[in-house]
């Protein structure tokens, strides 16, 4: 906290009026099922960002990036998305879906920072961007009810970013609760806890460290299927996303499509099943189930949505093949990123041995993570 409020003060000559933490999202089950109402399980990281915010006397909006050593400018009257702007266009949104939604904004000082790794799939944006809501809320003294503040989040990303995925990331990294996973029905904007206790295990996230490509492309050939599929089963009964079709709907219902889009479909048709499963696994403490979910969560990724790379099969397979792990995954957007490890502490330093060939093979230094679960977005300065 003092780190974010000296560097607010040397940027911009004074204090800032408040301080914000907002951690990063692990989900655990339900990749890929964010535009089909599925359901996720999700978990709120012990990483986080941090931002900073005081009122300008004028209208002029300043951003400054502490990790990028970037800062970029605008005003309140002319917020527009500029994609060299890159992580601004996050706290642009948040600006801009406020103004729409009738409140006010006027100049700001912002700063930001964290130790959030981004792009990666951990919701370093969904991060920023709860904070930065959170801290106007409370600068404006708005008290936004948690279902506004999801519609001005999800409306920011849909109608500034121009993104079609729902920012599931937020549920997290502002609903999350210590000690609890997040039962996410995405339908109805609804968040289940679910208490759980990893006693002598541990969540470890690895970072694969392949460089980062473009995917959106990718992502959005795959949306296209999925919605030729739909409807396609439309027509033959109401429906309106694939989580209100099962298995046997694929099988009789979707007809001449391709065998690429029908394992598509079949990954989030099974994936929204298996989040279910999971919901139950998890209520019981039944780490030997979570972790057999979660090896056939990957093996849905890899081999029916098509999203991994051999790098993260790698890791995972090695993980697999440990004695005391219950389960390994891929977990983000994909290709590349980072994959999720569910395993006894007795295993773990056989498990970083492993990472170690990693390198030898690939070329690139996996960094591991052992993740701890923590609370969503709170005010830290000034201090209660």
């Amino acid at each position: 906290m003092e780190k974010i409020i000296n560097l607010h003060r040397d940027e911009y000559g004074s204090d800032p009026e408040i301080v914000v933490e907002a951690p990063g999202a692990l989900t655990i089950m339900g990749n890929h099922v964010d535009s089909d109402d599925g359901f996720m399980i999700q978990a709120a990281l012990d990483m986080k960002i941090y931002v900073s915010m005081s009122k300008r006397k004028d209208n002029s909006l300043r951003f400054y990036a502490v990790d990028f050593d970037e800062r970029k400018r605008t005003s309140a009257a002319n917020i527009k998305y500029k994609k060299e702007d890159r992580w601004a266009n996050y706290i642009k949104s948040v600006l801009f879906s406020m103004e729409n939604s009738g409140f006010s904004v006027k100049g700001l000082d912002i700063t930001v920072t964290g130790n959030i790794p981004h792009a990666i799939g951990l919701a370093s944006s969904s991060a920023m961007e709860s904070a930065i809501i959170l801290a106007l809320s409370k600068l404006y003294e708005l008290n936004l009810p948690k279902e506004e503040i999801i519609k001005i989040i999800y409306n920011g990303e849909e109608r500034f970013l121009n993104s079609n995925k729902a920012p599931s990331g937020i549920y997290s990294s502002f609903f999350g609760k210590k000690d609890n996973f997040l039962f996410i029905d995405l339908r109805y904007a609804t968040v289940d806890y679910l208490p759980f206790t990893l006693k002598d295990s541990s969540f470890i996230i690895t970072l694969s460290n392949v460089p980062l490509i473009q995917i959106e492309k990718e992502i959005e050939d795959r949306r296209k299927d999925i919605n030729k599929c739909v409807d396609k089963l439309n027509s033959l009964r109401y429906g309106t996303s694939l989580r209100d079709y099962n298995k046997s709907d694929l099988a009789n219902g979707i007809g001449t499509v391709s065998e690429q889009t029908r394992r598509r479909c079949t990954h989030v048709v099974d994936e929204i099943a298996r989040t279910e499963e999971a919901k139950i696994a998890i209520k019981k403490n039944d780490m030997a189930t979570l972790g057999r979910l979660m090896n056939r969560s990957h093996e849905s990724l890899r081999d029916n949505f098509e999203v991994s790379c051999p790098e993260i099969d790698w890791l995972v397979k090695r993980a697999q093949e440990i004695e005391g792990v219950y389960g390994s995954k891929i977990t983000g957007t994909g290709f590349g990123g980072c994959t999720l490890t569910l395993l006894k502490n007795s295993s773990i330093d056989r498990y970083r041995e492993r990472l170690e060939e990693y390198e030898r093979i690939f070329g690139f230094n996996a960094d591991m993570i052992n993740c701890n679960i923590s609370s969503g977005a709170k005010i830290i300065y000034p201090v209660k």
